[in-house]
């Protein structure tokens, strides 16, 4: 393989990947990266932080307000996109999109508002950050239909000077829908900072009916078209880098049931055909080196996680969930055993094999995790951080799955949404300006931050009742257990029926 096809650098003034081999082992690139800069940490979406917390002593920090006007429940819109980090002219920032069409930089040490840049609908997709030929830029990609760079530093001068360049997908007309955007990621494809992202766009009017998935690539400087690839008629999820024979390649979730690999350089097809899944596909995807093969990781809406050759397309394991997996699964090597961590709805944490997909351990919280985890090290301990729509963030051991830490972020504001019509906020660990930090969104519009301190805010394990101890995940054979007893029940009952009637058939049979 070439340098350039090999290589991906994501960097920041503090902090820097250089990825020495298109989803090289997390292990390799642990010591450099200290920020957030992208959904999933880095390209290839493994979302292994080098952030080292003292202590698992989690102190609460700080709240931004909680909203004064709710609006709407839009489904598909989550309140928060999930965030990213990054320390930007010595300033230490979150980057966070809302439903309320507004790009947020908040101040990641006090939670105080830095700037603010609206666009013309919400911001569901993770922002990217990161320095293109010297200047800082963080691109957004809204359901506007448009992408946009932005200057992240904050007191600029001149407020009408922090848009940079922006890139409408689709031209407005009076049927135009809002699209849906996933999380962009930037990487270097032959010495130039490339931004990827996926759009589905839609027009519904009587003469036109556009449903149009694609992938775009764009000169992250100019914001300069240099290709794009329709894929069909669904939409398109979180994508990732990785290489095929030597190339750089994106790795690209389809969400009605099909992963493609394309040439990062032209958009082309690099394997004989997408592999077909039989199941809608609403994670994105990792990718790793295991025992030196490229393989990558996904969840699925059949109740399954699984694994496919990166080079070939072809599945390596199918691990059984039993439930939607709509989390990107997170990669580490624990031990020299890989391993790859998700969210399910069944409300556990599962940890894999990335090897096998056997079940190394699962934990069990008290809502659905949609959450894509972020590990962390705490105390000397490698650490899943993850959110659950029980309202609460949780830290479990990545050994073995031991409860550690849980605090209560919110309850949900609107009076009801639809099961897996949205996926909502992911929350993310940091090293900004010297200081570990876990920051998690929350749909209760309140983002929080929590560093190691004196307090320990820990809210403890959750209780058990009955029916959480025997879990959801044994949903099924319950159900055919109350089955076969009802069924016995109502055979007895039969039987007890016919016995008077068959007493008579045999008193009238008998001589007098």
């Amino acid at each position: 393989m070439g340098d350039r096809a090999l290589k991906s650098q994501i960097a920041n003034r503090k902090s820097q990947v250089t990825i020495l081999c298109l989803a090289l082992s997390v292990a390799a690139i642990a010591a450099e990266v200290v920020d957030w800069p992208m959904f999933g940490l880095n390209p290839q979406r493994q979302g292994l932080s080098p952030t080292s917390f003292p202590s698992a002593t989690l102190e609460h920090q700080w709240s931004t307000p909680p909203p004064r006007t709710l609006y709407t429940y839009v489904e598909g819109t989550p309140y928060w996109s999930s965030p990213c980090l990054a320390t930007v002219a010595g300033q230490p920032l979150v980057f966070i999109g809302c439903y309320d069409n507004t790009l947020y930089a908040f101040n990641a040490h006090t939670g105080a508002q830095a700037w603010a840049f609206i666009t013309g609908g919400p911001v569901s997709a993770t922002p990217v950050y990161a320095p293109v030929g010297g200047q800082p830029m963080l691109f957004v990609a809204s359901s506007d239909r448009s992408i946009y760079a932005l200057d992240p530093r904050g007191n600029l001068p001149d407020e009408g000077k922090r848009k940079l360049w922006q890139v409408e997908t689709l031209a407005w007309r009076g049927t135009v829908m809002p699209a849906r955007m996933s999380n962009p990621l930037i990487a270097a494809v032959d010495g130039r900072q490339v931004l990827f992202c996926g759009v589905w766009n839609n027009v519904r009017s009587g003469t036109e009916n556009v449903q149009r998935g694609e992938v775009l690539a764009l000169d992250a400087a100019t914001g300069k078209e240099l290709w794009r690839r329709e894929l069909g008629t669904g939409a398109v999820n979180t994508p990732c880098l990785g290489s095929v024979r030597g190339q750089p390649a994106l790795f690209v979730p389809y969400e009605p049931g099909a992963v493609f690999a394309l040439s990062a350089r032209d958009g082309k097809d690099l394997w004989p055909r997408p592999h077909s899944t039989g199941d809608e596909l609403h994670s994105g995807i990792s990718v790793a080196q295991v025992n030196g093969r490229q393989l990558l990781f996904m969840g699925g809406r059949t109740a399954w996680a699984y694994c496919l050759d990166a080079e070939t397309g072809q599945q390596v394991w199918a691990s059984p969930i039993n439930t939607w997996v709509d989390s990107t699964p997170a990669f580490a090597e624990l031990d020299g055993r890989p391993t790859v961590f998700l969210g399910s709805y069944t409300y556990f944490i599962f940890a894999l094999d990335a090897a096998t997909g056997k079940e190394r351990w699962r934990y069990r919280t008290r809502g659905i995790v949609q959450g894509s985890p972020a590990l962390a090290t705490m105390g000397g301990e490698l650490v899943v951080c993850v959110n659950s729509l029980d309202d609460h963030v949780y830290v479990v051991a990545a050994r073995d799955g031991r409860f550690i830490f849980r605090y209560n972020l919110g309850a949900f504001p609107w009076s009801h949404y639809r099961k897996g019509k949205t996926i909502w906020e992911s929350c993310v660990v940091g090293t900004l300006a010297g200081r570990p930090m876990l920051i998690a969104p929350s749909y209760s519009g309140v983002v929080h931050a929590f560093a190691v301190g004196s307090r320990d805010d820990n809210a403890g394990p959750p209780r058990d009742s009955f029916w959480d101890a025997l879990g959801e995940s044994y949903t099924i054979p319950v159900v055919l257990l109350v089955v076969a007893v009802l069924a016995y029940t109502l055979a007895r009952l039969a039987k007890a029926r016919h016995r008077p009637a068959a007493r008579r058939r045999r008193a009238d049979a008998s001589p007098h």
